[in-house]
């Protein structure tokens, strides 16, 4: 497997799923092998995480308070970046807007199928789902990645 330094995890507008993804990461492996990030399609004003999605990982002892939804820059990407999407219509406008990179849905990337539902607009237990959904898959990841 090719060897990443940078893992950006990538979803609509960065206030639930990629934030999610990013501060399930780095709680199981840390920061020291990797720059692990995450990012939005369609941001507004750096805005903070979705409150469910707050309280969903604080249930597991995580604090991602400081999270502001950033804009997905392609100038942030290198060779040894991996971008994970949360759907494949994520990847799809990527693709179209030139991204060349590796590149995959998550599920995609770990040889499974389908997507990662959006739980915005849903209630606190689509939330709790959706980080539990993320943490298996973010546990299969790290022995994959590392």
């Amino acid at each position: 497997m090719k060897k990443y330094s940078q893992i950006i995890f990538v979803c609509t507008g960065n206030t639930c799923r990629s934030p999610m993804a990013e501060a399930l990461l780095k709680e199981y492996i840390g920061e020291k092998h990797f720059n692990i990030i995450s990012r939005g399609l369609t941001v507004f004003d750096s805005s903070s995480a979705n409150e469910f999605a707050l309280r969903a990982l604080k249930k597991k002892d995580i604090n991602m308070e400081s999270h502001r939804a950033k804009l997905f820059d392609m100038a942030e990407c290198g060779s040894k970046t991996l971008v994970l999407t949360m759907t494949s219509s994520h990847k799809n406008i990527l693709t179209q807007h030139g991204y060349k990179g590796d590149l995959y849905s998550i599920k995609e990337f770990m040889g499974i199928e389908g997507e990662v539902k959006d739980p915005y607009g849903g209630d606190m237990a689509t939330y709790r789902k959706c980080a539990d959904e993320l943490e298996r898959l973010i546990i299969q990841l790290g022995g994959k990645i590392l």
